[in-house]
């Protein structure tokens, strides 16, 4: 630690003990009021923080989840074109589970 740190170290800590100091010399009323306020400033901290992981860990599950039916998609599709040249439409779409029309589309667009 330079010199330079060791001067901001040591200004913190008696900046941190004046505010301590200061907070002594308050009423015991004024002592309360301040730890009940500073109970539900941490309380609400708490719920926001909360909520926010709890909105992210639903953002990621539904994410995850549409990925996999995109994912599942793309294969049928992969493999209703690998079958277009052996099977007929009909079939392609009722093992597959794809409807009829997209598997015409496919066709199609082949």
């Amino acid at each position: 630690m330079c010199i330079y740190e060791k001067y901001i170290h040591s200004c913190d800590v008696i900046e941190r003990a004046f505010e301590k100091a200061e907070f002594v010399r308050l009423p015991k009323v004024e002592q309360d009021k301040y730890h009940k306020n500073l109970k539900v400033y941490r309380d609400l901290l708490n719920s926001f923080n909360t909520a926010r992981n709890e909105g992210l860990k639903k953002g990621r599950k539904e994410g995850r989840e549409e990925g996999l039916e995109e994912g599942m998609k793309k294969k049928a599709f992969e493999i209703a074109m690998s079958l277009l040249d052996v099977l007929d439409v009909e079939t392609i779409a009722l093992k597959i589970g794809l409807s009829v029309d997209d598997i015409e589309l496919l066709k199609s667009s082949q």
